[in-house]
């Protein structure tokens, strides 16, 4: 992954795009890619989180995709 050097808080691949605030993860990609990430952080970290399809709260955003 890369980190977006105007804001550091944004990284990305090809397969992923990931953005980190304080506490407040989101990662946006494909399923498989996800699934992958989200695995390995459960394991390594005390995680809340859980994949959303297309509707989801991020940093008090209430987000809906069509």
């Amino acid at each position: 992954m890369h980190q977006l050097i105007s804001t550091p808080a944004l990284f990305y691949s090809m397969e992923l795009l990931l953005n980190l605030y304080v506490d407040e993860l989101l990662i946006v990609g494909k399923e498989a890619e996800l699934q992958s990430i989200v695995d390995t952080l459960h394991e390594k970290f005390q995680t809340k989180g859980a994949i959303c399809s297309d509707k989801f709260s991020y940093l008090g955003l209430y987000v809906t995709c069509d």
